[in-house]
């Protein structure tokens, strides 16, 4: 058993965790990996004790160009 309490970091549904950090964490997230869309960061914190608390963060992600179009209305066939 740890002395010290932990943060695990997951993403979607992956098994594999991102990153496991002692408490409290700041981190960044490099997005450039993940596909642009919805996805959900899994934050599980355990204490020294092992009791187990878990937080789901929804975010979006949109690494490519950006697309904008101005003036142009969508017409009728």
């Amino acid at each position: 058993m740890r002395d010290q309490s932990f943060v695990t970091l997951f993403i979607d549904e992956d098994l594999k965790p991102i990153g496991e950090f002692p408490a409290p964490v700041t981190f960044d997230l490099d997005t450039r990996k993940l596909t642009d869309g919805n996805h959900v960061l899994k934050v599980v914190s355990k204490d020294h004790q092992g009791k187990e608390g878990v937080k789901l963060i929804p975010f979006v992600v949109r690494n490519g160009p950006a697309i904008a179009i101005e003036g142009l209305k969508k017409t009728r066939l």
